[in-house]
């Protein structure tokens, strides 16, 4: 089957991804149906807060990777129903978090850090200032560099399962529209406001899916990310300004997150007996339940897409990966992605990299779509690539960049691959 019939039959089969079951556009159209689509989605679980963004370059969106992110997704939604279409984590309050939901806030956000290596790449002078920071010792963690960059992004991806009671709730004031990123430096952060009464701990834990798969932790851990975004930042940047729009993304995304919760508690804060811990807002003849235990979810949802880009160190790269610290992306220590492990990391990655839209001409979408045949055998672990002749013919840079990307999946998850 080739990739444009695997979208479009996804996309017919609405129970697979309409969670809401309230979104009326069909993306699949044109790059301005994917836009929209993808704020519809977040909007429909009142979430469209997380694109209130202060950056000129947010219209970027549209042009750099909204049709990207919107056939990846569909793509994901495709092979996951064929591996398993009823795959789903747990909550503790009863029910069950599926896979439509955490794919809709995984995938349409993955891509999204893209907008601000546009914005490195208007400001090339801030590299040279960030390097005397590191060579001083100032700037140690990435939330630093992001404020010096000028990027709105106030939180980093947490490690899980959190130690102490809700890592959130515990820096949060309700008077405020900003985090709290140091509370006993901040003079107007109230204690009372807030106290360990207000979390029931159940944002503390594992991430346990129907299937039998337990994510106990990161797929990598802070320390990690922030060695690999310096040598991103620094190294790579020598030859072609780059931030890595995966780890990011991720803090992005949980950052706007976190953000949208505490705007949606705030306005119930008003009603009696409203906890921060678990609520519900009516709007536009929605409900939506928030609930503390959605950070931990969130935290693994970022951390998927953080770690999406992240490579193994080859031959020529092994040195400099010792000198900034990634000894743990070197040979064996290099964390294989394993489905049975990650079951959305892995889908992510492969949907992402079999999705070529992004390596061609905008105009030859449907071409390159429908040249394309994939099948994927879960059991046996492999995937099937055939790409049509008329492909090499008129677009063969492209398509061999392509064919490259699809092999060098072989590298860092748990599968092979066969291209006709």
């Amino acid at each position: 089957m080739n990739l444009y019939q695997m979208c479009n039959e996804a996309y017919v089969n609405r129970q697979l991804w309409d969670y809401y079951r309230g979104v009326e556009t069909n993306p699949l159209v044109d790059l301005d149906s994917a836009e929209k689509f993808i704020r519809e989605m977040f909007g429909q679980g009142l979430k469209e807060n997380i694109f209130n963004i202060e950056w000129e370059v947010a219209d970027d969106l549209k042009m750099e990777r909204a049709s990207h992110m919107i056939h990846v997704y569909f793509l994901g939604i495709f092979l996951q129903s064929q591996i398993d279409g009823d795959i789903q984590i747990r909550s503790d309050y009863g029910g069950w978090y599926p896979f439509g939901y955490t794919w809709y806030l995984c995938c349409l956000y993955h891509d999204f850090g893209y907008l601000f290596e546009n914005k490195l790449r208007k400001n090339k002078n801030i590299i040279n200032e960030l390097q005397v920071l590191q060579v001083n010792g100032i700037c140690n963690e990435r939330l630093h560099y992001y404020k010096k960059l000028g990027l709105h992004v106030n939180l980093a991806t947490p490690n899980f399962p959190f130690t102490t009671h809700c890592y959130c709730a515990e820096k949060f004031s309700v008077n405020r529209s900003a985090p709290i990123l140091n509370m006993q430096r901040d003079k107007d952060y109230k204690a009372d406001e807030f106290n360990k009464s207000q979390c029931d701990e159940r944002c503390k834990g594992n991430i346990i899916y129907n299937n039998g798969t337990v994510v106990r932790e990161n797929h990598y851990k802070n320390k990690d990310k922030n060695a690999y975004f310096k040598y991103k930042l620094f190294e790579r940047s020598k030859v072609f300004l780059d931030i890595d729009h995966g780890i990011i993304g991720g803090d992005l995304l949980f950052s706007q997150l976190v953000k949208n919760y505490r705007q949606q508690y705030r306005c119930m804060k008003q009603g009696h007996g409203i906890k921060f811990y678990d609520f519900r807002v009516q709007a536009e003849g929605k409900t939506r339940h928030f609930s503390c235990e959605q950070f931990k979810i969130f935290a693994h949802i970022a951390d998927c897409i953080s770690c999406h880009n992240i490579f193994k160190a080859d031959a020529e790269t092994e040195e400099v990966y010792r000198q900034y610290g990634l000894d743990n992306f070197i040979g064996d220590r290099y964390k294989i992605i394993n489905y049975d492990k990650n079951p959305l990391l892995y889908m992510l990655c492969l949907a992402d990299v079999i999705e070529p839209t992004k390596k061609f001409p905008t105009e030859a979408t449907q071409i390159v779509l429908r040249g394309i045949d994939v099948n994927y055998n879960h059991s046996g672990k492999l995937l099937s690539v055939k790409v049509d002749e008329e492909l090499w013919v008129r677009y063969y840079g492209q398509t061999a960049n392509y064919v490259d990307s699809v092999c060098s999946l072989m590298e860092y998850m748990d599968l092979r691959v066969i291209v006709d």
